[in-house]
């Protein structure tokens, strides 16, 4: 299947499954919405003890968005083994499957980080965000105080969001396909062997996968855009966001990747 395929059949995958596609976005929505009254106090003036305000908080967060995050993975195991339909809801093995997600994120990015932090002390970014403080706390005024910085503070900037933003990048892509290997495996060693990673790419074809990345950032963009003009509805914008359009795009994305997965066996 080439990509401009792999799109089309994403794109029309979630409307073609839309009772299973808006189970998911209540899902969201239940988190959405907790945030926001959250976010306003209305939970915090229910006269929850704050402590266990804050553990309802997390444990709502948690479950739903391992549930959500394990979900996805069905989808991309489903494709991968050439099923059509979109998964039925195991909301047990869906948590499961999720925390193997979080935990696969947490690995493939403690390697940028600790990139990004060892590049911060090395090009002195954490002495400049001191003085840039310093400044707004006694003067009230960040831009003023990032004009008096030298030049070579400005250089070492650059270099600082140069390194931060490739190495961000270069893991976020091998991430995807690892992603991909533990949906088909069910194994976090094969998805956290980062040559196996890289030896699934190849198989894709490397021109392959970036015009498949392309196509995948405009499709972003897009979505980004739609929900920035949704942010203008008050309130119901928690409701619409999550329900129809991130829900739409996280089944999407899941669908485009399981098939770009298997286009390597094509």
């Amino acid at each position: 299947m080439n990509i401009i395929n792999i799109f089309k059949d994403s794109l029309s995958f979630p409307v073609k499954q839309w009772k299973k596609w808006l189970i998911f976005g209540v899902l969201l929505t239940l988190i959405s919405i907790f945030e926001v009254l959250e976010s306003f106090g209305i939970i915090a003036s229910l006269y929850l003890i704050p402590t266990v305000d804050l553990i309802l908080s997390l444990v709502i967060v948690i479950v739903f968005g391992f549930i959500t995050a394990g979900y996805k993975l069905n989808v991309i195991k489903d494709t991968i083994n050439n099923l059509n339909e979109m998964p039925s809801f195991e909301f047990g093995k869906n948590f499961v499957s999720g925390f193997k997600v979080f935990i696969l994120n947490i690995v493939y990015y403690i390697i940028p980080a600790i990139i990004i932090f060892v590049t911060a002390y090395f090009t002195n970014i954490f002495n400049y965000l001191y003085f840039i403080y310093s400044h707004y706390r006694n003067y009230g005024a960040i831009t003023s105080a990032t004009s008096i910085l030298s030049t070579s503070a400005d250089i070492n900037i650059l270099i600082f969001l140069i390194v931060s933003l490739i190495s961000l990048v270069i893991f976020k892509i091998l991430l995807l396909i690892a992603t991909a290997v533990l949906a088909q495996t069910n194994n976090l060693s094969s998805a956290l062997n980062i040559k196996n990673v890289v030896v699934k790419i190849s198989k894709i074809g490397w021109k392959n996968y970036i015009i498949w990345l392309v196509i995948y950032l405009i499709a972003f963009i897009i979505i980004d855009l739609i929900i920035q003009l949704v942010y203008i509805i008050p309130i119901f914008w928690a409701i619409i966001i999550p329900l129809f359009i991130s829900s739409y795009f996280a089944i999407f994305t899941s669908k485009a990747i399981g098939l770009l997965y298997s286009s390597a066996n094509s």
